[in-house]
């Protein structure tokens, strides 16, 4: 693993965790939601639809 890519790693684990500690309601559903889509569809198709639904917020922000 680059410098770069452990500093992007530690970047995303602080935002992580300072998420999970400053949203916590936000984080329980969203875990929910992840856990409840993993016990139905494969983890690619549940990848696939984060990505999509991350696409279609991009969209509203334009």
């Amino acid at each position: 693993m680059t410098e770069h890519e452990k500093d992007t790693l530690a970047t995303y684990t602080l935002l992580y965790d300072a998420y999970k500690e400053s949203h916590k309601k936000s984080y329980e559903l969203l875990h929910e939601g992840l856990e409840s889509a993993l016990n139905h569809l494969p983890e690619d198709a549940v990848i696939f639809m984060l990505m999509h639904e991350m696409n279609v917020l991009h969209e509203l922000k334009q």
